[in-house]
């Protein structure tokens, strides 16, 4: 605390500063960068860049282990003055792995960004009114304003706004800077991804692909699982997480595969034996219960979250807004395509 208001720098007992964004990935880099036993602050301490500093400062003075300094770009108010006051307390000669993504691809989420409302129901059973499950979400910017007033509120909340960070770094002195686009970190890359950093920034190499294989959170199921739901007095668990139990999807021939993501159902191992043994009506009841929640994730992705393709398809009809893209867009794209026009070329809708 008296560094702190010294306005001291972090001792430099730490490897490297990652920098990320909200809608960029920030969540799953700093909890797989955990999973190599990395030191770093958790990620969704929003507003408090003292709690940063001061777990950056003392864990950078133990350096028992990596240490990382996390500098995440929130979309609120004063995301861009913390992260830069923060920026300001390293070492300008620390290297930093900047992690980038498609700015459409990065405005949709904005836009996209919900979260269950309070007091929902998670318990139903074959008797339930299954209209419960109707209009669930909670949107960041109001979803009831017409997209465009929605895109230009995210524009001012710090969504896009890399370019002033990058700009302040210049003026810092940084110049170690490597860039990682958000595609690297699919599921199908994550494990080979982080290899790569391990040898890059000299921290602990992964060591089980598995620990990079769960999804830490899953936006598609927000609001719906997990949940539980009764039959015949036999309770199963939908789930997008790992819980325990057995999974009983295979076992009863259960269609999931229009999902986007893998779910799950457990019930208890005792539970097994009646299940095979009415195993017909188990399977019709819960593959009803399925079928509706696609149709309740269905009218949400078709009727309340956009995507980039309609992004594009407004600006191409309105030029107010399509000069105020382009001019934003492009300071986005500035600074990485000095050194990674790859990435650049491969930012499909932003090409576009």
């Amino acid at each position: 605390e008296v560094a702190w208001d010294l306005n001291l720098q972090i001792p430099k007992g730490y490897k490297f500063i990652v920098i990320t964004a909200s809608f960029t990935a920030h969540s799953a880099v700093i909890r797989n960068l955990k999973k190599c036993n990395v030191h770093i602050m958790n990620d969704h301490v929003i507003d408090d860049i003292k709690r940063h500093f001061i777990y950056d400062y003392t864990q950078s003075l133990e350096n028992k282990a990596p240490v990382v300094i996390n500098i995440t770009l929130y979309n609120f108010a004063r995301g861009l003055s913390n992260a830069q006051r923060m920026l300001s307390f390293t070492h300008h000669t620390s290297p930093i792995l900047w992690v980038v993504r498609d700015p459409i691809s990065k405005l949709k989420s904005s836009l996209n960004n919900s979260w269950a409302k309070p007091n929902l129901v998670y318990n139903f059973d074959e008797n339930s009114n299954l209209s419960a499950l109707d209009n669930r979400l909670y949107f960041h910017i109001d979803i009831n304003k017409d997209l465009k007033e929605r895109i230009k509120i995210s524009l001012g909340i710090n969504t896009l706004a890399y370019a002033p960070l990058f700009e302040y770094s210049q003026k810092l002195g940084f110049s170690h800077i490597s860039f990682l686009d958000f595609k690297e970190l699919d599921e199908n890359k994550l494990f080979n991804t982080f290899c790569k950093l391990a040898e890059k920034f000299d921290f602990n190499t992964p060591q089980s692909k598995n620990d990079f294989s769960d999804i830490t959170y899953v936006q598609l199921f927000s609001g719906i699982l997990p949940l539980h739901y009764k039959i015949k007095n036999i309770e199963f668990l939908i789930s997008a997480y790992k819980c325990e139990g057995i999974e009983i999807s295979k076992l009863l021939g259960l269609k999931k595969d229009f999902f986007e993501r893998e779910f799950n159902i457990y019930t208890k191992e005792e539970n097994i034996t009646i299940i095979k043994q009415e195993k017909t009506l188990f399977k019709g009841q819960i593959q009803d219960f399925i079928l509706i929640l696609k149709n309740v994730i269905d009218y949400t992705n078709e009727n309340l979250k956009t995507t980039e393709e309609k992004i594009i398809d407004l600006a191409s009809k309105d030029q107010e807004l399509r000069l105020l893209l382009k001019e934003t867009l492009n300071k986005e794209a500035k600074f990485v395509k000095q050194t990674r026009p790859d990435i650049i070329a491969s930012w499909k809708y932003y090409n576009e």
